[in-house]
């Protein structure tokens, strides 16, 4: 399935428990898309878009590995099946903008499910409960990311106006 974004969606094989994507990122100086597939006996693989604010690296792609324990893993399944993931609805949206646009695709119980969201912080904070654990486990899953972004608070004020005037000229 194709997102409508740089980077495309994960797709599971069945060797493949998790997959998760971080397919447009929020209005931060780190523009950076990535995948990431985590097997049953706990590889993790990252491809990373390289992009900041200043430039966009259009022809580098990074792939970045990392091994996590299987007891992880099962606290990552187990909370996956608390929160009946496989229940879910397969899109969520935010009506707010400049958020992130995420996926999440889980093949647990011989079932597998992807869920994409625009904006799951903003959800959950406004007591989507579907929305509160989907956050609960990116977080989860994004702490086991060889690579989990440079920037997480927006650019000062006076930097992203120098931005906006620079694009815009003069008001």
């Amino acid at each position: 399935m194709e997102s409508g974004f740089p980077q495309l969606d994960v797709d599971l094989s069945d060797q493949l428990l998790i997959g998760a994507a971080l397919l447009a990122p929020a209005f931060c100086d780190d523009l950076s898309t990535w995948r990431m597939t985590i097997t049953r006996d706990g590889v993790v693989n990252q491809e990373l878009s390289v992009a900041h604010h200043t430039e966009i690296y259009a022809s580098v792609i990074v792939h970045l590995r990392s091994v996590i324990p299987h007891d992880l893993l099962a606290k990552i399944e187990a909370e996956a099946r608390s929160m009946c993931f496989h229940q879910f609805d397969d899109d969520y949206h935010a009506t707010c903008t400049d958020l992130q646009h995420t996926s999440i695709t889980l093949n647990l119980d011989a079932r597998s499910k992807r869920v994409t969201a625009y904006g799951p912080h903003a959800l959950a904070h406004e007591g989507n409960s579907d929305m509160i654990g989907y956050c609960r486990l990116w977080d989860m899953l994004l702490d086991l990311a060889p690579y989990q972004g440079t920037d997480s608070h927006p650019a000062p004020e006076d930097q992203v106006l120098s931005r906006i005037r620079a694009i815009y000229g003069p008001w």
